[in-house]
């Protein structure tokens, strides 16, 4: 699927494609050094190597010449899903001595929902830096609340009707709230590039599984012998269109969301990824990692991040510089820019 690509700004400077300068032959030993001790510690290193790894990335991305940053602390995220592993202990437990207890726990983790994700979203943001000022995200609950958890709900009583509803929803959420430098993001999402979207990925794909749910059939009752061929062709159909709709349904949204963000009247991003071609790397990626047992996972990560960044471009006003200076300036007075800050990566 081709979205439009927005019309260029004329009044920001020339696009310039995003870069990504790390390399499979450095990232390896990190990725093997992670592994290894995060077997040995049980998992428990796992926190550590997240960081490090997160780091890597962040510190090789980068846009108009300078890198981000990466300032999570690993006791930070260790605290966090000590937290999700007691928590889901407890409703374990709960659940097989205590019905009415898990119930009531159930309702206060329902209503919990969207405080966590704010405060997952918080986190990160704030942990992100560029050319040494920090992201911010400040959501509010009730909006939330209705984005995730009324949403899905309304979703499944559409028979996924209001789908496209829920995800541009979901995305404008987690965009709209950002800032950067006192400047908030936004992306201009509009419900019928959306629906569009959900036409051509979802409901053509779901149709032509039908198709193949009466062509089953039909070779079922036709064929000797034919029930067990009938039914492995349709389970693996089954299996491969809701992969490809998951796989599509994201690359599109990707495409959409980096079409229409913008900071202000300083920044604004647009993009050239092919669906397909980035569908071949996915997909090429997942059969090089099957071959080799894994190990060519570090390879697939740095080529994917590598196409991502050739293919996002940015148009900066000439008075950017400008703008960052002024953001340093207010956030050094606050004493924002190194000081330590309070949190913990809940992974929501």
């Amino acid at each position: 699927m081709q979205e439009p690509h927005p019309q260029l700004d004329q009044s920001l400077g020339k696009p310039r494609p995003m870069r990504f300068s790390g390399l499979t032959s450095e990232y390896f030993g990190i990725w093997l050094s992670n592994l290894l001790l995060s077997i040995i510690t049980l998992g428990i290193y796992s926190a550590w190597a997240k960081v490090r790894r997160l780091q890597y990335f962040y510190n090789h991305t980068y846009l108009d010449d300078y890198a981000f940053g990466y300032h999570a602390e690993a006791i930070q995220i260790l605290k966090g899903r000590v937290i999700v592993v007691g928590t889901l202990i407890l409703l374990n437990i709960a659940a097989s001595f205590f019905p009415v207890i898990y119930t009531f726990l159930i309702i206060i983790l329902f209503f919990a929902i969207p405080y966590l994700i704010n405060l997952s979203l918080e986190f990160n943001a704030k942990i992100t830096s560029y050319r040494n000022l920090r992201f911010k995200f400040s959501g509010d609950y009730w909006e939330a609340f209705l984005t995730f958890q009324i949403m899905p709900i309304l979703t499944v009583l559409s028979l996924g009707l209001l789908a496209p509803v829920a995800v541009k929803k979901a995305f404008g959420y987690v965009y709209n709230n950002l800032s950067y430098g006192g400047k908030h993001l936004t992306a201009d999402l509009t419900y019928t590039l959306f629906y569009l979207m959900f036409l051509k990925v979802v409901v053509l794909p779901i149709l032509a599984m039908l198709g193949l749910v009466y062509i089953t059939t039909a070779i079922q009752l036709n064929l000797d012998g034919g029930i067990e061929l009938g039914m492995f062709i349709l389970v693996f159909g089954v299996y491969f269109t809701i992969l490809f709709i998951f796989v599509i349904y994201r690359i599109c949204c990707l495409r959409l969301v980096f079409n229409a963000l913008r900071l202000d009247s300083y920044m604004r991003f647009s993009n050239t990824i092919s669906s397909t071609r980035l569908l071949w790397i996915l997909f090429s990626n997942l059969v090089a990692i099957v071959f080799t047992v894994g190990l060519a996972i570090p390879w697939a990560q740095v080529r994917k991040s590598r196409y991502l960044c050739d293919n996002i471009q940015t148009q900066t006003n000439p008075d950017f510089s400008d703008f960052i200076g002024t953001a340093q300036k207010a956030q050094s007075s606050i004493g924002e820019e190194f000081a330590d800050f309070e949190g913990v990566e809940l992974g929501l």
